[in-house]
């Protein structure tokens, strides 16, 4: 009898201390996915925001037919956005979380590589035309370059919006030199913030956001090879 109720009192202990070792893992797993979804926020936030607003200085390069220092430099700014911004929600994904296919996002990330031939091509119009004038006139095949450009701002703008909630785009007004002018004009809203900063990570809206992104930008390719 004695014997076994040590016996007893050794499984209660053993439960106990399985109970709380589950515990301890279970709440260690929410603060490792609250900060990985603060980082997502953080970073899906930037990517909007960069993206949203590229398109309407874009739309002033094409409008004026002109490109100044100013607009030069906000939209360099705006791409390299999109491409770190863009490429830490693909590798969350791929890396960390094998949400997708790591190969196709590995060789064919097309929003990053996109966006870093066009900063390629943007660093050397810095360097060969503007050297130091306050504005140069787009010539006769820069007008394409910077349509392409917008129609791919666009599919991009497109798969944000469509996937991740809470996403608002600006009056053209409330918009001067790629920055909003009014805080009720943010991109993401209040709304995004109350569904996605503490459980982003488990949300599939993100996920479905690249591989839009990715779909919508493959039919770019090969104009994008051609023209930068």
């Amino acid at each position: 009898m004695v014997k076994l109720k040590k016996a007893n009192a050794v499984i209660i202990v053993v439960v106990v201390i399985l109970t709380l070792f589950g515990y301890a893992q279970y709440k260690e797993n929410q603060k490792y996915e609250r900060y990985l979804s603060r980082q997502l926020f953080n970073n899906v936030s930037r990517l909007s925001w960069s993206t949203v607003l590229n398109g309407f200085v874009l739309d002033d390069v094409l409008t004026e037919k002109k490109i100044t220092q100013k607009q030069l430099s906000i939209i360099q700014n705006k791409y390299s956005d999109i491409r770190t911004y863009g490429g830490q929600v693909i590798d969350l994904a791929s890396q960390y979380l094998t949400r997708l296919n790591v190969e196709e996002y590995d060789i064919h990330p097309y929003p990053l590589y996109m966006a870093s031939d066009v900063l390629h091509y943007l660093d050397m119009l810095e360097r060969d035309k503007l050297k130091g004038e306050e504005y140069v006139t787009l010539s006769a095949e820069e007008p394409k370059r910077y349509k392409l450009m917008k129609s791919i701002n666009n599919v991009w703008v497109k798969s944000i919006t469509e996937n991740i909630k809470g996403i608002h785009i600006p009056s053209s007004e409330n918009v001067v030199d790629g920055a909003v002018k009014q805080n009720s004009e943010y991109i993401t809203t209040d709304s995004y913030r109350d569904i996605y900063r503490n459980n982003m990570v488990n949300s599939n809206d993100w996920i479905e956001m690249i591989r839009e992104m990715q779909r919508s930008s493959e039919e770019y390719e090969r104009q994008v090879e051609n023209l930068f």
